[in-house]
């Protein structure tokens, strides 16, 4: 299946570092860097799961791009900063080059962090000029979507909008699993050392699961146990067809 995968870029930078004494200036840790890596986040991520995960043709189109710099003094994050929207491509810009890419997809993914990439304009021109199964997980604003196929709100997020325009409704609730059109799919329980890009890694894999055998419950119980995967890993995880079979 061809599918394309929209919204915003994001890079996370680690800072693996020690910790021995505290700052005479004030009560904080002074960080020694031991280990620096750098990971994507955010869209990115979304596609690069799903390019692991294979069996389908992927296409990438960001809009924006923010970075976030994670300070860790052994297992415990100590300080984070982010740089937001360093490069935001103009309104017009984006859509047109989305716009021949939407019309080759057989499915649209929609990565919306609100950093710029996904402005109201883009968000109703797409979901209301495309028939294909567009899957939007928009962080706080629905308002810019006229329709979808699958919306995937957080269990503590307020999400602006009104989710009866949308056919499927898929809440994700960490520990808990998610909610499927009112339906609980309950997860299994894990030993979690990061959550971080846990909800793009439960997208990809419900899009990846659907595209093979097209059961709404069958993606919601894969996404969940992948999910349940990255985040016994500190930082993001890029999962593979291996990690479903090991969980």
């Amino acid at each position: 299946m061809r599918i394309l995968v929209i919204g915003d870029e994001i890079i996370d930078h680690y800072f693996h570092c020690t910790a021995t004494r505290l700052c005479p200036e004030a009560c904080a840790p002074v960080l020694h860097i031991e280990r620096v890596h750098h990971e994507r986040g955010g869209a990115a991520l979304v596609a690069a799961n799903l390019e692991s995960l294979g069996g389908n043709e992927i296409t990438k189109c960001f809009g924006s791009l923010s970075h976030k710099y994670r300070f860790f003094a052994d297992r415990t994050l100590v300080c984070r900063l982010d740089r937001d929207r360093e490069r935001v491509v103009k309104e017009d810009e984006y859509w047109s080059r989305i716009e021949p890419l939407a019309k080759e997809a057989e499915a649209i993914i929609v990565s919306d962090y609100g950093k710029g990439a996904i402005t109201g304009k883009i968000g109703l021109r797409l979901t209301g000029e495309f028939k294909v199964p567009i899957f939007i997980d928009a962080k706080n604003d629905l308002l810019r979507y006229k329709t979808g196929f699958a919306v995937f709100p957080n269990h503590n997020e307020h999400v602006n909008g009104d989710f009866r325009r949308f056919e499927h409704v898929i809440r994700k609730m960490g520990d808990q699993g998610c909610v499927l059109d009112g339906k609980k799919i309950p997860t299994e329980p894990q030993q979690v050392y990061d959550v971080t890009g846990a909800g793009d890694v439960f997208l990809a894999a419900f899009v990846w699961e659907w595209a093979k055998f097209g059961s709404l419950e069958i993606a919601a119980q894969t996404a969940n146990k992948l999910a349940g995967v990255s985040v016994r890993h500190l930082g993001t995880y890029i999962v593979s067809p291996k990690d479903l079979e090991c969980s």
